[in-house]
């Protein structure tokens, strides 16, 4: 972004992880209801069980819903969990492929192969979808905290970014040697901040830095939300963006500080 200011390109980094943040948000949440769409279309399917604990025997059988068992299972399965807006993009699974991964090869190779779904095979699958659930809605906590830091960290940046932008129109040159000692100081501050926030930032990957997002992967947080973005740690590549400008700043007016006493010397 050529002659971005630096808090225009703090604001752009710290958008596009927003963006992520939202998109992810929304994904998550649209699988959880669509797990939850599922365990509802399971309670309707008619087990093996269900047909030989019958007490009217082969009258019951003819009044049972045709089309029982894994072929139905596979079309509630398909029609919700399978059916949401990004699983194309995020996933391009076959509907195996996608059983096996959110349950297990074991339990995908028993569907597969069976007839019928008995009632400790409906018992298996609504058990691990409300697990899918569960560590999906885990999941949008972590997202939600993660939106909170990311504003106050953004908050923090940009405050900064703006004294930057401030301090690099300055001119040194018009300071005397007093002036350019504030200018200094001030400058020693704002690394401080940075240095402040990036320790805070660091602590806080660390806490929640666990297996999330792919499941046949283990992958940080920070690289699992972030993966599009070109920096896997925008905040963290933020403050380096700071960082930068502040060492130029401060060089210039060091330089500025050693004219000033070499002058002072050559007048002595």
């Amino acid at each position: 972004m050529p002659g971005a200011t630096t808090e225009q390109r703090i604001e752009r980094r710290i958008s596009f992880a927003q963006d992520e943040l939202s998109k992810e948000y929304c994904r998550i949440t649209d699988e959880i209801k669509a797990f939850d769409r599922f365990l509802n279309r399971l309670e309707s399917i008619v087990t093996s069980s269900d047909q030989h604990s019958s007490p009217r025997g082969m009258s019951a059988l003819r009044e049972q819903p045709t089309g029982s068992g894994t072929s139905e299972l596979r079309e509630a399965y398909e029609a919700t969990v399978m059916a949401v807006p990004h699983f194309s993009e995020d996933y391009d699974e076959s509907f195996y492929e996608n059983l096996t991964a959110e349950f297990g090869p074991e339990l995908a190779a028993m569907i597969r192969q069976a007839d019928h779904i008995d009632e400790r095979c409906r018992s298996a699958i609504e058990s691990l979808s409300s697990t899918a659930i569960q560590e999906r809605e885990h999941l949008v906590e972590t997202i939600q905290a993660e939106q909170e830091a990311i504003e106050t960290y953004s908050s923090k940046l940009l405050d900064i970014a703006v004294e930057i932008d401030s301090l690099s129109t300055t001119e040194f040159a018009a300071a005397d040697f007093g002036g350019l000692e504030a200018y200094w100081t001030r400058l020693q501050t704002l690394e401080k901040r940075c240095d402040t926030i990036a320790e805070d930032r660091q602590r806080t990957i660390k806490s929640h830095d666990r297996a999330v997002g792919t499941r046949s992967s283990e992958a940080s947080l920070s690289r699992y939300l972030y993966q599009d973005l070109p920096e896997v740690y925008p905040i963290l590549a933020s403050i380096g963006i700071l960082g930068t400008e502040l060492t130029a700043i401060q060089s210039e007016v060091e330089d500025r500080m050693i004219c000033h006493k070499i002058t002072h010397l050559r007048e002595s």
